[in-house]
């Protein structure tokens, strides 16, 4: 009836060791907890942890380092330039341009033959 009960307390902040592997070594881990031991000297951290008996987990090691995203670059070819977008847009309008010439030009004139009826 009167089962033991393991109650966790939340870890706040960092934990931070002097001397790497063998701080984390010596560093006492509850039954059932786990923790990131945060090396002062070296860009490193280890996670140390019990199981729910006391017994240690083996310590795991990690490196990090400062993530550098990578703007993609753009194919080349893939865009134009100003002036090239230019050329373009001004070739577009003249087209248009003339276009709308020969439909008022066509206009006129149906309009003429259909009053000359």
């Amino acid at each position: 009836m009167n089962e033991p009960r393991y109650c966790q307390q939340p870890l706040t902040g960092m934990i931070w060791i002097d001397d790497g592997e063998a701080g984390a070594n010596r560093y006492p881990v509850s039954p059932g907890m786990a923790l990131a031991l945060f090396d002062k000297h070296e860009s490193r951290f280890f996670i140390k942890s019990a199981d729910i008996s006391g017994m240690p987990n083996p310590i795991r090691e990690f490196k990090y380092e400062e993530v550098i995203k990578e703007t993609k670059q753009p194919e080349q070819g893939s865009y134009v330039s100003k002036a090239e977008f230019e050329e373009f847009e001004n070739s577009v309008l003249t087209k248009v341009d003339e276009m709308m010439q020969k439909y008022i030009s066509n206009n006129r004139n149906n309009n003429h033959k259909n009053k000359g009826e």
